[in-house]
């Protein structure tokens, strides 16, 4: 969230306090996310009404995003908000001013991935075979060409599984 202290000057962000917040999310809990968004950008520019000009200046950009996004959180009921899933949001933001219909295709993408990669891991513990202990140095030894060559090549497998396994939102 925004930084800058409460008493800034005429025309520049602020924090919002937490009866603006509550008020703000209550606004965008009952639908009405366009007032949701005018009055978190009124209640940031101390009065000042958000404008064409405000909402265009890269000045806001930060002040609009934030303003955006949390009314995003607080009107989508089956959001619930982590690190990871912010960050999967912005980046599939691109860099793009934020806007609810955007956050929300975002969310979409979010959970379809998070869908996956859940699928992804129940299928891959049911494919796993059971652990064994590594062999020791003198197991090791014992082994002939052809197991050691399987060793390998089992190893192989494992750890390329381990970069699909990492990848998504959960990464």
């Amino acid at each position: 969230m925004l930084t800058i202290p409460s008493d800034v000057p005429a025309g520049t962000a602020r924090n919002l306090s937490d009866k603006e917040r509550r008020h703000v999310t209550r606004l965008a809990r009952v639908g009405r996310t366009e007032d949701a968004v005018s009055q978190y950008l009124q209640y940031a520019l101390d009065g000042e009404g958000p404008n064409m000009e405000i909402l265009h200046d890269p000045a806001y950009r930060q002040c609009c995003d934030d303003a955006v996004f949390t009314v995003f959180e607080a009107y989508q009921s089956d959001y619930a908000p982590t690190p990871e899933r912010e960050r999967y949001l912005l980046r599939y933001a691109a860099g793009r001013p934020l806007t609810l219909t955007l956050l929300t295709q975002a969310w979409r993408a979010c959970q379809q991935n998070e869908q996956r990669h859940e699928r992804g891991e129940l299928l891959t513990a049911y494919q796993r075979p059971e652990e064994t202990p590594a062999p020791s140095a003198k197991e090791l030894d014992a082994l002939d060409d052809a197991a050691v060559d399987r060793l390998y090549h089992a190893s192989l497998r494992e750890y390329a599984q381990s970069f699909r396994r990492g990848s998504g939102v959960l990464a």
